[in-house]
């Protein structure tokens, strides 16, 4: 085994759950195993010419930069086949329900709904606030690595984080309890 393969291999046991969340949350569930997969492959390829000091922010350029590729693609064939609307993705209505839960079928119920909503809220984020508050919350990164991916001056993304929660707040405001 090579040392970049040793390392992608590393990379890909540490971040392959966050890459994948984000990455599903950003273009929806039927494209993200195979962008997810596409990620770790571009990061074997190129390890060895780029040689990352912050192996995490490299990884999420990467993906971040495969989510954008995908939706301009996505975009395109909408135009050239004649489509207005978005498609609809399946990540749009995923139902997060444990097996255990059958005893309070009431209270997932709830759950499932908010969750529906507060992701439905996410998507009609603008697309550069949707990215940064989705990386950090997905990847827990610092908004200094965030800048770095998305390209943006740090006051940018901190911009970009806080209008995307009050846009948040502003569409779920029914779910805020009231004191």
């Amino acid at each position: 085994m090579t040392d970049s393969f040793k390392a992608v291999e590393e990379a890909f046991s540490l971040y392959k759950d966050n890459i994948f969340n984000y990455v599903s949350k950003m273009i929806g569930c039927s494209f993200a195993v195979d962008i997810t997969q596409d990620v770790f492959t571009k990061a074997l390829e190129k390890w060895s010419s780029a040689k990352p000091r912050n192996v995490k922010a490299w990884i999420f350029r990467i993906a971040h930069n495969a989510c954008i590729d995908h939706i301009r693609r996505s975009t395109l064939e909408r135009r050239i086949l004649g489509k207005s609307e978005k498609p609809k993705n399946s990540s749009d209505t995923i139902l997060l329900i444990k097996h255990d839960s059958i005893k309070q079928p009431l209270d997932n119920v709830l759950k499932s709904e908010m969750y529906d909503n507060i992701m439905i809220a996410i998507n009609k984020l603008p697309e550069e606030q949707k990215q940064v508050f989705l990386l950090r919350e997905e990847s827990g990164m610092n908004f200094k690595e965030i800048a770095a991916i998305v390209d943006a001056p740090l006051n940018t993304v901190l911009g970009r984080m806080h209008y995307a929660i009050q846009n948040l707040s502003k569409n779920l405001h029914m779910y805020k309890s009231e004191t």
